[in-house]
């Protein structure tokens, strides 16, 4: 899907926050009329840093119900790489288009919908996850250019160790606990007991 994905957004005008594509091209992914792609431009800093999408077979796409047709044409509703919604404005005739063409329009443009929330949600938790990794970055990286050339790093540590808090996933208790790294000055000796 990856590549499928990759060749879909060299074909993509400029993108927009709010875009979403649609497209049940067989030949450009998954390989029937029944599974429809919904993609959405992921934005970072202004710029489209990705592309989320989802695949979906959907159980009508119109056409006829048989395993013996002998053309894509007698498949179904075939979708070319479209704009579903510009910018955040739904494009309805698309919609229409495909509702009028199938047998159970509610249930179609229903999981439609889906897909769009589900690339929704994946686009949010993408730029989440790189506003951290940069914060993140920027925080070590202001920590370690505030150390002054002629004081290494060992002698701002404390003899007694340091807590770092650390931050993910929340457990099954909801906590986020913390780990205690132990450390030595520099020239602390390490006593031997025995």
């Amino acid at each position: 899907m990856a590549l499928g994905i990759k060749a879909l957004a060299g074909k993509l005008p400029a993108c927009r926050p709010g875009d979403v594509f649609i497209t049940n091209d067989p030949w450009a992914l998954a390989g029937h009329l029944n599974d429809v792609c919904v993609m959405s431009p992921i934005f970072h800093r202004s710029r489209v840093a990705g592309f989320t999408a989802c695949v979906f077979h959907h159980s009508d796409i119109g056409g006829r119900v048989s395993s013996d047709n002998h053309d894509v044409h007698e498949d179904g509703l075939f979708i070319p790489l479209v704009k579903l919604y510009d910018a955040g404005t739904l494009n309805e005739a698309v919609m229409e288009m495909i509702r009028w063409n199938v047998r159970t329009p509610e249930e179609v443009v229903g999981d439609i919908r889906s897909q769009i929330a589900a690339n929704h949600v994946c686009a949010a938790r993408c730029a989440r996850c790189w506003r951290t990794t940069a914060s993140m970055a920027s925080t070590i990286w202001r920590r370690r250019s505030s150390l002054a050339p002629s004081e290494p790093c060992a002698r701002r540590l404390p003899a007694s160790g340091w807590d770092l808090p650390l931050r993910g996933d929340r457990g099954a208790d909801g906590g986020q606990g913390r780990h205690r790294g132990e450390g030595r000055r520099r020239g602390q000796r390490q006593r031997h007991h025995g």
